[in-house]
């Protein structure tokens, strides 16, 4: 069980020059190898660790003179082993700040989680957060099944959130099954600060394997477009995307 791991996610769409390069199948795993030679680094894979952002972004540019730019997202990452069958609190710290969307209209969590089950619901539930106050500090905590692209709360308030010091409660819950092996629930939420540093009682790890690395070929440097009329940057922002696969 890793109860003390951080794990830092990352999403990034890298751009490149199909001139240069005409396999972006070898580029992509070129940039896993080398973000998986900096995940072994000694920023990284211990206590009081720290990732760099700016660092991740320059290793992946400077991957190929293929590569043009990229635009990564960050998220981070916490496991929790449930008991089941029996009524059980949790607390899962990140000691990292949260950023935080006013979602009190629009439903869309900052806190998502993985599937899991429980006594006396039948549907896969999963954790979510509405913001509590306006000065966007705590967020009350809870469950949704996820049914034809739309949330249906199953219960109100399982918990609270604290953005400010990433601490996520959970209260009493029946587990009685998690979608992830060995009783794992995953839960994620985006960093206020896309350099994240774990305290001395976390364990950081750059998670390559959950990470997602998207080539898209730049018309602009390709010359197929230059005017860039038909080129569409990805959004620097993550998407409305409710729960952890």
């Amino acid at each position: 069980m890793d109860i003390n791991v951080l794990y830092v996610e990352l999403d990034s769409t890298v751009y490149y020059n199909s001139n240069l390069s005409s396999s972006p199948d070898s580029l992509r795993n070129n940039i896993l190898s080398s973000l998986t030679t900096y995940s072994n680094s000694t920023d990284l894979n211990k206590f009081g660790g720290r990732f760099k952002y700016s660092k991740s972004l320059g290793i992946i540019d400077s991957t190929s003179n293929a590569i043009t730019s990229n635009i990564t997202k960050v998220r981070i990452r916490r496991n929790f082993e449930v008991i089941l069958n029996e009524p059980t609190k949790y607390q899962i710290c990140f000691e990292n700040r949260f950023n935080v969307n006013d979602n009190r209209n629009n439903n869309i969590p900052n806190i998502r989680s993985s599937g899991f089950n429980l006594n006396g619901i039948t549907s896969t539930v999963y954790i979510g957060d509405i913001v509590d106050d306006s000065n966007l500090s705590t967020g009350t905590l809870y469950l949704f099944s996820y049914e034809s692209n739309k949330i249906v709360k199953q219960i109100d308030k399982i918990g609270d959130v604290d953005y400010v010091n990433g601490i996520i409660n959970i209260d009493n819950i029946n587990v009685s099954s998690t979608s992830k092996l060995n009783n794992i629930i995953e839960i994620d939420a985006i960093p206020h600060s896309n350099d994240i540093i774990a305290k001395k009682s976390i364990y950081l790890k750059l998670d390559i394997g959950n990470s997602d690395i998207s080539m898209v070929k730049d018309l602009i440097s390709s010359g197929e477009n230059a005017s860039g009329s038909r080129f569409v940057p990805e959004s620097s922002y993550f998407s409305d995307s409710k729960i952890r696969n």
